[in-house]
């Protein structure tokens, strides 16, 4: 798992990875293939929207007195974060009004999930959507949608 972890850590920057046993992974197109599959799920054989569509969906279900500021203040985190152009291409792609000025920052704190969750658990508001061992074990994946989480 930490090979992976470091992988993923210096793909941002490295046109190669050095296996632990030596050996040399060359990185080159395989990097923009794999975010690409983040635009055009279909790629990879999902029948999904993209991130940029996902995106501008959210944005346009807030309140249009503040949808402009939200544009301006995009936070991109976790492992996608490190693809090398992935804010710049979503910047291009997102169906943002004219009058929006579209900021997306990212995120490339290794715990940015981690303290993002420990924040949300600690919030009352957030128990009811807790799921417990013993609730899974018993109901499965369908808790996710009786809960409404999905």
């Amino acid at each position: 798992m930490a090979v992976v972890r470091d992988l993923k850590e210096k793909l941002a920057t490295d046109s190669s990875f050095t296996l632990p046993d030596g050996s040399v992974l060359p990185i080159n197109a395989e990097l923009t293939k794999c975010s690409e599959a983040l635009f055009n799920p279909s790629l990879i054989g999902k029948s999904c929207q993209g991130i940029h569509q996902l995106v501008s969906k959210s944005l346009d279900s807030v309140n249009p007195e503040i949808r402009k500021d939200m544009y301006s203040n995009l936070v991109v985190s976790g492992g996608s974060c490190f693809l090398p152009g992935l804010a710049d291409r979503l910047k291009q792609t997102l169906a943002a009004p004219s009058s929006a000025t579209v900021n997306i920052s990212t995120n490339t704190s290794k715990h940015a999930a981690f303290y993002g969750g420990s924040i949300l658990c600690c919030l009352s508001s957030f128990e009811t959507s807790w799921i417990r061992k013993d609730e899974f074990e018993e109901i499965g994946s369908a808790i996710l949608e009786k809960k409404r989480l999905f």
